[in-house]
């Protein structure tokens, strides 16, 4: 018994819309490629995000392929002086150039 050792496992899943080819040795190697067979629907929504100040977005990008990262912007900011002499700061709020909501 003393000529036995162990190797190094292998463990992961594969599913059935995948097919794994290559060879195993004992010599720690894994050699070969996975070829997915499924195909997957194109991404359609915006690819360009800009955060809101109340409220959840969902971009619905599950099990679909993308064409370019999607860009979630900084958070909208900006100040202005109001009828107290201070200054107003804006974050994530939509307003238009009045200030108005």
């Amino acid at each position: 018994m003393s000529g036995i050792r162990a190797l190094d496992s292998l463990s992961g899943k594969i599913s059935g819309e995948s097919v794994l080819k290559g060879t195993l040795s004992g010599i720690e190697s894994l050699n070969g490629s996975i070829c997915v067979t499924r195909e997957y629907d194109t991404y359609s929504g915006d690819y360009k995000v800009v955060p809101k100040a109340s409220g959840s977005q969902i971009l619905n990008t599950a099990n679909k392929v993308l064409k370019e990262d999607i860009l979630v912007t900084e958070v909208p900011y900006w100040e202005t002086s109001n009828e107290s002499n201070g200054t107003t700061a804006y974050i994530a709020k939509e307003v238009d150039a009045n200030g108005d909501q």
